[in-house]
């Protein structure tokens, strides 16, 4: 026999991790099939895939939409200048400058033009915005924070439709 499950629903999740604060949100709404919405901050879009592929493995029907608030939690590197991000870009360019048979020679002047490498100095409460994030991969913590805040909101949709079913 068949549990019926409502086919609206939400789920939250948040948590502080990888120097991140995550906060998550899952709504569902009826649809016939599954359809699946991620919507990720800036520089974090890279784990769309792996958000939707997450949701995929919980949920068989319905629009989903997977709303990811991400900020670096206070007291992290907030200088303006974002080194992490700058060290990510010198390996892509050094291994895309090696695919490509070109010199490798990587400077700071083409690192600090590079999205998310300076940030504005002036930051409201210690916390780098979005768009200042925009286009870096994050690093493997950062995503597994993510991944797993996901993954809560996710558990907790599906109980709330269980529950409303």
């Amino acid at each position: 026999m068949s549990v019926l499950h409502s086919m609206t629903g939400f789920g939250a999740a948040s948590r502080a991790e990888a120097g991140l604060l995550v906060r998550v949100e899952a709504r569902s709404v009826n649809h016939r099939g599954l359809q699946v919405k991620a919507r990720l901050s800036n520089g974090f879009g890279g784990l769309e895939a792996e958000v939707e592929a997450a949701v995929r493995k919980r949920v068989a029907r319905g629009v989903i939409t997977v709303q990811v608030s991400i900020e670096r939690a206070a007291g992290g590197e907030c200088s303006g200048l974002d080194k992490a991000a700058a060290a990510r870009w010198a390996e892509e360019l050094r291994a895309l400058a090696l695919d490509l048979g070109l010199d490798s020679h990587v400077t700071l002047d083409l690192l600090v033009g590079l999205p998310g490498v300076i940030t504005d100095g002036a930051k409201k409460d210690g916390v780098i915005t979005d768009v200042e994030r925009a286009a870096v991969l994050p690093a493997a913590e950062e995503g597994a924070a993510v991944l797993a805040t996901v993954d809560d909101a996710l558990v907790s949709l599906a109980e709330m439709r269980a529950r409303e079913g």
